[in-house]
């Protein structure tokens, strides 16, 4: 009989702790939502319409005092060489066998893994980078 008392007395204790903790814990929740539903200040309008669009791109352009755009340095193109097959190479997007030009730039040879431009001034060798095509092979046989 004493073990019943005893057991009820234990329970009861631990459903009133219980009570206390979940207690503790909705008031801890009540002040986090109380935090979250304050009103917030952000930018005004005028702010907004200051902004420039991240997604529109303008090229900027040197201007001389007249505000048109000056003669800056002509583009440095440079050359990708993504494939070989064959006698054809691809370059940037342009398939070419040797003897054609791409761009002042004329075609001299080509390789396994490689291709030699050659314009007035300089000559360019463009090799195929083996990233990511380790495992590739092409062949016509």
């Amino acid at each position: 009989m004493k073990i019943k008392y005893i057991s009820i007395l234990l329970l009861a204790t631990l459903a009133l702790k219980a009570d206390s903790s979940m207690e503790e814990n909705l008031q801890a929740y009540d002040n986090l939502f109380d935090s979250i539903n304050t009103k917030r200040f952000g930018l005004e309008k005028s702010s907004f319409q200051k902004l420039k669009d991240p997604f529109l791109f303008k090229p900027s352009q040197a201007s001389n005092g007249e505000g048109k755009a000056s003669d800056a340095a002509p583009k440095k193109i440079s050359y990708i060489l993504y494939a070989v097959i064959e006698n054809r190479a691809k370059i940037n997007k342009t398939w070419l066998k040797v003897g054609e030009n791409i761009d002042g730039y004329r075609v001299a040879k080509i390789t396994q893994n490689s291709a030699t431009l050659v314009g007035q001034q300089n000559s360019l060798n463009l090799k195929l980078s083996n990233k990511g095509y380790e495992n590739v092979i092409i062949s016509t046989k």
